[in-house]
């Protein structure tokens, strides 16, 4: 076989299983009947025989649906940011340098592997669990596809995880051990040993060294048998996996060539947890060197029926890290459901009452004395019919009655009141009220009393994300863990926007010969630099709370005429784009400026103009003045010149 298949640790992985299905088994209960009360499975198979003996049709009011679908709506409106923080060194001014452009390559392999992995799908899925039954399940596992080492984030449902028993750390990072089981047909389990073992591996030896002897062939495991019925029992077997931190060495490669590839399947991996053949080979011919370094390491047990193989992953953290709605200090919370589900009871309860009070309403009653009805079938059909004739006789003339019509009385109007009550407790518990669903009927006129129910829903939706947020960083950390320990040399990573736009390749480990001739991988891409922190930050939705800011802020705006505050008008209404838009504006904003500028220059230009022609219009009427007083005199000069001659003769 290819891989290191034992017998030993399918046996461990069976006894972790038993031992943790044990511990969850109370809370296992509760919570399959919260999953399923979710999806409208209110009544059990005796309420339901119960009610259809009254003609009744058991119909769920799923108040409870809606109030955690606006709440899970609210939660995943919006992608998270994903920050990661650089290692600072205020005495070394290179390496912090260094640093810096590291946690920029780490920030874009994370969002790499947000996308990739379709980040918001396995966020959505693992907050729905959440709300059912108290937490939701990320694996964080890597992969080598299309010749580059990515690490995928993915959602596993809640039904086939076990955690040990007695952890009480919030991320259960302190448990001994977590157990991943299910039952899965013999054919996928074959399917799954012959990826690893080859094409020549035939379904006779799978079936004699992995079926026979029932060693993980559990009856009566629970969960897994109510989710996954329907097929023959002896057709399963059991695929389990533990993960554990275990002592174990690792094999580092330190690579002597710059011309390694991890394309060609020279090197894959930064550090393995075997020396396999082609690692022997490739440092006997000098290309790599290996070193040998014994910690504490993720180690991963997959048994499938009978045998098992274990992986170590070089990082000192699960790579299971749970989202916890209401942390009790044990790996056993309750979901959102918990406290909606016996409020949800009492409206089903009091509405089937009132229905079955306009069923017997409709369905009139007789009461007769023994033998007063002469024909009983005329009765039965005729009952009802207007205009009909019924007779009866009075077995005891003088002291017999006449038969009597026992009419159903309506219910009181404090009875009718109490499913709008439980709906209102139901929405005060879980601080998502009508108008966030978009309720307009019980909508207040006031519209300080709207702002009111809508910001104490906010709240609380607030501290809900804190605790999404503060697991999508747990998942950040130990995805980049799995970059900076795990990612081979002369890596290179692409991404694929939410645009569908493929962005520019991004390279890591790049080795190069240094100044002595040596490989070496360069500072400026060597992900062994780490990182100082991860940090996811969620920007949820506030629902109508935005929108009755938004409308508040309209107002402000078109009254006070102030278009600053239109940008805040979009981020409350959380529009895409808002940053292309405020550009925009500001580019109007510039352009308005501009022609103010210009129309000013104008204004004074005018002025100028004004000024200059009354200069002129001054000059020319002094220039005329000038030219008519030179041609007066010229005039009276000849005039004084002809008197003066005239007088002389």
């Amino acid at each position: 076989m290819g891989k290191s298949w034992e017998r030993e640790f399918a046996k461990e992985n069976i006894k972790a299983f038993k031992e943790n299905a044990r511990g969850r088994a109370p809370w296992e209960r509760d919570a399959v009947r919260f999953d399923d009360f979710r999806y409208n499975k209110h009544f059990s198979p005796a309420e339901e025989k119960e009610l259809l003996a009254f003609r009744q049709a058991p119909l769920p009011i799923s108040i409870t649906s809606a109030i955690c679908d606006t709440a899970e709506a609210l939660m995943t409106a919006s992608k998270p940011i994903i920050k990661v923080a650089p290692i600072i060194n205020p005495f070394q001014e290179s390496k912090t340098e260094q640093s810096k452009k590291v946690a920029q390559k780490y920030n874009y392999l994370l969002q790499k592997s947000w996308y990739d992995s379709l980040g918001g799908l396995q966020y959505d899925r693992v907050v729905r669990d959440y709300t059912n039954v108290g937490h939701g399940f990320f694996y964080v596992v890597p992969r080598n596809e299309f010749g580059e080492f990515t690490v995928d984030i993915k959602h596993i449902n809640w039904k086939y995880v076990y955690p040990h028993p007695q952890t009480k750390d919030p991320f259960y990072r302190d448990a001994d051990n977590h157990v991943i089981a299910m039952e899965v047909s013999l054919k996928a389990g074959y399917k799954f040993v012959r990826t690893m073992e080859g094409e020549d591996f035939t379904y006779k030896q799978f079936e004699d060294d992995f079926i026979k002897g029932d060693l993980t062939r559990v009856g009566g495991t629970g969960l897994a048998e109510r989710y996954e019925g329907g097929s023959n029992k002896n057709n399963k077997m059991m695929f389990i996996q533990r993960l554990v931190l275990e002592d174990q060495i690792a094999y580092i490669v330190i690579p002597k060539k710059e011309t390694l590839n991890h394309e060609a399947n020279e090197v894959s991996y930064k550090i393995y947890s075997e020396l396999t053949d082609n690692l022997k080979a490739l440092r006997a011919e000098g290309r790599i060197s290996i070193r040998e370094e014994r910690r504490f390491l993720l180690t991963e047990y997959t048994s499938v029926g009978n045998l098992g193989y274990k992986i170590i992953y070089p990082i000192d953290e699960y790579n299971l890290i749970p989202m916890v709605y209401d942390h009790r200090d044990n790996p056993y919370p309750y979901g959102r459901i918990w406290y909606l589900y016996p409020l949800q009871r009492a409206l089903n309860k009091f509405l089937m009452l009132a229905i079955l009070n306009g069923s017997l309403m409709n369905a009139n009653r007789i009461l007769a004395e023994e033998n007063s009805i002469t024909n009983v079938n005329e009765w039965k059909q005729n009952f009802s019919t207007p205009g009909a004739f019924l007779t009866y006789k009075l077995p005891i003339p003088g002291q017999s009655k006449p038969p009597q019509i026992i009419e159903s009385k309506p219910l009181s109007e404090a009875w009718l009141a109490m499913p709008r009550y439980l709906t209102y407790i139901m929405e005060y518990i879980s601080g998502i009220f009508g108008v966030m669903m978009g309720d307009s009927q019980n909508t207040p006129d006031v519209f300080s009393t709207v702002a009111s129910l809508q910001s104490a829903g906010g709240q609380k939706i607030k501290r809900r994300l804190a605790q999404a947020d503060a697991t999508l960083s747990q998942v950040g950390r130990v995805t980049g863990k799995f970059y900076e320990k795990y990612a081979p040399p002369n890596g290179f990573a692409t991404v694929i926007d939410e645009n569908g736009d493929m962005q520019e390749p991004e390279t890591y480990n790049v080795l190069r010969v240094n100044a002595e001739n040596n490989v070496e991988v360069d500072p400026n891409t060597d992900l062994s630099v780490g990182f100082r922190d991860v940090r996811f930050t969620t920007q949820g939705s506030n629902g109508f709370e935005s929108g009755t800011e938004a409308a508040l802020l309209t107002n402000l705006a078109t009254q006070l005429k102030v278009p600053q505050l239109v940008p805040l008008i979009l981020k409350r209404l959380n529009i895409g784009d808002v940053d292309k838009v405020i550009k925009n504006m500001d580019l109007v904003n510039q352009q308005g400026a501009t022609i103010e500028q210009l129309q000013g220059a104008m204004k004074e230009l005018e002025s100028k103009s004004k000024i200059l022609a009354n200069q002129v219009q001054q000059k020319s009427f002094e220039t005329e003045t000038a030219k008519f007083k030179s041609e007066l005199d010229k005039v009276l000069n000849d005039v004084k010149k002809q008197v003066d001659g005239s007088n002389g003769r």
